[in-house]
């Protein structure tokens, strides 16, 4: 099988037989093609869904590994409209993360009850202040349960 090595004639290449190509051979330089010409497309999408620029670059990296992935995954048919969607998808789970650690992290501030933090350090506590926070702690447990569980 013939490979091409020079990255002038990869650039005559249409994109569906870079993947071809890549399919067959697993040389990453194929999807390297293929992301330079769409790079500004990928760019722009996550621009759009993630609103900061160095985050849209930093995501725009991500996606060409993303695509070294994929690219072997699916049969693509027209990939300038499957890599939009492709990086959408990615985008909208990347901001789906950040959320969920972002709530997450909230939830774990509020954790708070008459005024004594729950998430102290034990360590500096004696005794009896630890077993104080561990019935505070389940307390407040206790009042987030539906009342079937609470008895």
């Amino acid at each position: 099988m013939f490979f091409i090595r020079s990255s002038k004639k990869r650039k005559d290449l249409p994109d569906q037989e870079l993947i071809s190509r890549y399919r067959t051979s697993g040389d990453s330089a194929f999807v390297g093609e293929l992301f330079e010409r769409y790079a500004h497309l990928i760019y722009g999408v996550c621009k759009k869904y993630l609103k900061d620029e160095e985050e849209a670059r930093d995501a725009s990296m991500e996606v060409f590994e993303y695509l070294l992935k994929e690219l072997l995954k699916y049969e693509i048919q027209n990939f300038k409209s499957w890599l939009a969607r492709a990086t959408s998808n990615f985008c909208l789970m990347r901001i789906r993360k950040k959320r969920t650690s972002e709530s997450r992290e909230e939830e774990f501030k509020k954790t708070e009850v008459d005024g004594v933090e729950l998430n102290a350090d034990p360590h500096l506590h004696s005794e009896a202040e630890e077993k104080e926070l561990e019935i505070q702690r389940l307390e407040a447990a206790i009042l987030e349960l539906k009342d079937e569980q609470k008895t």
